[in-house]
């Protein structure tokens, strides 16, 4: 499948892949394998380093403001363009949370593992 993908690339993208579909079919190198693998080796070629700031400060700046549902969401959109690890997100999130919210989490013992399911954080 990835091999297919990376045949049916065009423009830049393509010329990107033709060194990768030449490793896959050799078996040399550290090609990709996986979709997963292969949308984060594109996404590092092809990532504007701007948008990662971009998204860096957006994300220091966000506060909960409405719902922890809507928080949740605007957060994880942020994210999204990221490459931190758990503790700095699980450090970011909670930063920006209502404090009656934070109120209510300092009473659970594992904060991280009331949060993963909303911040994906198994991906990671």
């Amino acid at each position: 499948m990835v091999v297919w993908i990376l045949y049916h690339m065009e423009d830049k993208a393509a010329n990107w892949a033709l060194p990768l579909i030449n490793n896959i079919i050799k078996g040399k190198g550290s090609a990709p394998t996986t979709i997963k693998a292969l949308g984060l080796c594109f996404k590092e070629a092809f990532a504007d380093p701007e948008t990662k700031r971009a998204a860096a400060h957006k994300i220091a700046a966000l506060v909960q403001t409405a719902s922890t549902a809507e928080y949740i969401a605007e957060f994880c959109n942020e994210v999204a363009e990221l490459d931190w690890n758990k503790e700095a997100y699980i450090a970011q999130f909670t930063r920006g949370l209502h404090w009656k919210v934070k109120e209510l989490l300092s009473t659970k013992d594992n904060i991280q593992t009331i949060l993963r399911p909303y911040l994906l954080l198994n991906q990671n």
